[in-house]
């Protein structure tokens, strides 16, 4: 049966990634130039957003549920399973469709992290611990506030689509694509003074395609 569960799973997560994907795609095309036509598309995409974030916490409970089924029928893992990946991905990687297994800041050991938006919650609470002055101020920057308004970090859960806690506080908007989500991470990381070509993502053996071959070894 866990088998059965983990293939669901996966389609599940591929299935929401791939809505969360297109609306990248939808955004990217808006004519900003055109008035009328940019109201229609910006409202368009604010529904479709708040759909596929209701789906997505649907999702979330479900593989909540799920993984916590197959952990307490599992038997427990040997503790000298290997965990050492040899491929590392820069955050400026096509990540759609990816699953991660984990990532490196600045050449420590892998950190676990099988969904991205955990992996962007980690990220967000370690810079957040590091600088809670700087970090809350994102909450007002301009550049992390839409021009519609909407919020990347807020106080209030309800100002944002799914809700990340990230301590002190502060919630993050956690209703992006996986790309999308590195590139806030990316973001952050040049806004905290760090720089983002030290962060390292490794991805699932399952989720890694033909067309990687060729990235470069650890």
């Amino acid at each position: 049966m866990s088998e059965h569960i983990n293939q669901a799973l996966r389609q599940l997560a591929e299935a929401r990634e791939g809505l969360l994907a297109i609306g990248d795609d939808i955004w990217a095309e808006i004519d900003h130039r055109d008035a009328l036509a940019r109201r229609e598309s910006v409202a368009f995409f604010d529904a479709y957003s708040d759909k596929v974030a209701t789906l997505d916490a649907l999702s979330a409970e479900i593989t909540g549920m799920l993984n916590d089924y197959v952990a307490s029928h599992a038997p427990a893992p040997r503790p000298d399973t290997p965990t050492n990946p040899t491929r590392a991905y820069p955050l400026d990687s096509d990540f759609t469709f990816k699953r991660p297994r984990g990532f490196s800041l600045a050449g420590e050991a892998m950190r676990p992290a099988t969904t991205w938006r955990g992996m962007y919650q980690f990220v967000c609470r370690e810079l957040n611990q590091a600088d809670a002055k700087k970090f809350a101020a994102l909450v007002t920057h301009p550049d992390y506030v839409s021009r519609q308004g909407r919020k990347m970090f807020s106080r209030d859960p309800r100002d944002l689509r799914f809700a990340v806690d990230i301590g002190q506080g502060l919630c993050a908007e956690g209703n992006y694509s996986a790309n999308t989500l590195c590139d806030n991470m990316r973001r952050l990381l040049a806004y905290f003074g760090r720089d983002p070509r030290q962060m390292k993502v490794y991805l699932r053996p399952d989720s890694v395609e033909a067309d990687d071959a060729e990235a470069p070894p650890l």
